[in-house]
């Protein structure tokens, strides 16, 4: 189900429109299955998503001061901050194989850059919906999902905020500033496995449920609540855009289905 959560930031307007750009085949996956893909976070082509900025690593391997030391070690005899610097990287290595996303474009118009970029023929569409048609479209009821806004930051020089540690998953290279993100978090576990004694428990079980090769998780979606309008790529062809209403209407999807004006040929001088 969808759960409201600090670390997530909201669109300032509750009614904001995004885009989820997809080739004809992940359409008609989604209309059948009823259901959005969330990719499994250490399977996604950016190295860095779920790590830490440079100015996090050096603060954290900072040495304590003298007084500080003192008192750990005197709550904490056997403490070993290498060993504790050692296991807090690996934890944080780690969950990204137990976190799912979802991305989606915040944008009041179509893009041109968004066309280019996620479709791998002229035979696409773009799903256009709203963050609170997204956020009342989720009915799965065993997985607890989030929403909010990616933050684009110099991971050279910026950090990431420590209150909440799924602040990581929400933090991207500025190089990515132009998607304009927001993204959806699902946990399928047990949230009291997130803690970081249960790890390898938590990892342990997803791998069980999928396979260790395996990319995601669906979760399902009422698509009437999600599915605003339809757009098809403005390079498609007639036949094409015919198709997409046909197979909308097959899954009896009563919802607009349009062609791009991207793909207008007749400017006006």
């Amino acid at each position: 189900m969808y759960l409201d959560h600090p670390a997530f930031e909201k669109p300032e307007d509750k009614n904001a429109k995004i885009w989820k750009y997809m080739d004809f085949t992940k359409l008609v996956s989604l209309l059948d299955k009823k259901a959005l893909f969330f990719s499994r976070i250490d399977r996604l082509s950016d190295n860095f998503e779920g790590s830490y900025t440079r100015a996090d690593i050096e603060d954290r391997n900072k040495p304590l001061n003298e007084e500080t030391e003192k008192v750990i070690k005197s709550i904490w005899p056997s403490y070993d901050r290498e060993r504790e610097i050692e296991l807090h990287s690996q934890i944080n290595k780690d969950e990204r194989k137990i976190f799912f996303i979802n991305s989606w474009h915040i944008n009041d118009h179509e893009s041109a850059a968004m066309w280019k970029l996620y479709l791998t023929s002229d035979d696409g569409v773009a799903i256009q919906s709203t963050f609170n048609g997204f956020c009342k479209s989720v009915i799965e009821e065993y997985r607890t999902i989030w929403i909010g806004k990616v933050k684009y930051i110099d991971y050279e020089r910026d950090t990431i905020p420590k209150d909440n540690s799924l602040k990581v998953f929400l933090h991207k290279r500025k190089s990515f500033e132009y998607e304009k993100e927001l993204r959806a978090i699902a946990q399928p576990l047990d949230p009291e496995l997130n803690y970081p004694h249960h790890i390898n428990e938590a990892i342990e079980r997803i791998l069980q449920m999928q396979g260790p090769s395996a990319r995601g998780i669906y979760i399902n979606v009422n698509l009437d609540s999600l599915i605003e309008k339809i757009y098809v790529s403005p390079k498609s062809e007639e036949w094409f855009y015919d198709l997409v209403k046909s197979i909308t209407k097959k899954y009896e999807l009563d919802k607009e289905v349009t062609q791009s004006s991207l793909g207008d040929k007749s400017p006006l001088f």
